[in-house]
């Protein structure tokens, strides 16, 4: 993993915290897993709820919709107890940070640049990492509190397979 995490370029300051969100992200969706296989008995609905409701937290999660245009019933809870929600932020925070990319033009003709930029104030025609997490509205600096919520969550899902498991006795 480590030697794929440099091949395609990642941030080279984030391995160690790269590695420990893509294991708190495992260990949460394949404890999600176990409790609807604990739950449902036919192998094909659990199967499909499964998908389904992992196909949900993304659609929930800011990949496909940025959090500020989440419908409002959705955003109040299913926004905030998505274990991919915090992996997805942690992750491309953990990329972006201390990034610089360059724009097209330059200062004095005029830069074009796909995000708003702090940097062409300082005479600098690009746009940094910081600017990009801050307009997609994914910028955070609760690392230590989203890998709480990932490990809780996970967590959850452990206690109620448990529940489930003596329930089922």
């Amino acid at each position: 993993m480590f030697i794929m995490y440099w091949a395609v370029g990642l941030n080279p300051k984030a391995p160690l915290k790269y590695m420990l969100t893509l294991c708190l992200t495992v260990f949460a969706a394949e404890a999600q897993v176990v409790l609807f296989a604990a739950l449902i008995p036919d192998l094909i609905v659990a199967f499909g709820l499964t998908t389904f409701v992992n196909v949900f937290w993304m659609s929930v999660a800011g990949y496909l919709i940025r959090p500020g245009n989440i419908p409002i019933f959705w955003y109040c809870w299913a926004y905030w107890v998505n274990f991919q929600k915090y992996a997805y932020q942690l992750l491309i925070n953990f990329d972006f940070h201390q990034l610089t990319f360059n724009c097209q033009g330059n200062v004095i003709a005029g830069c074009s640049c796909s995000f708003p930029s702090s940097l062409i104030d300082k005479g600098i025609c690009a746009v940094s990492g910081e600017d990009v997490l801050k307009a997609i509205g994914m910028n955070t600096t609760q690392q230590h509190l989203y890998f709480a919520f990932m490990l809780m969550i996970g967590l959850t899902f452990r206690g109620l397979l448990w529940t489930v498991l003596v329930w089922r006795k």
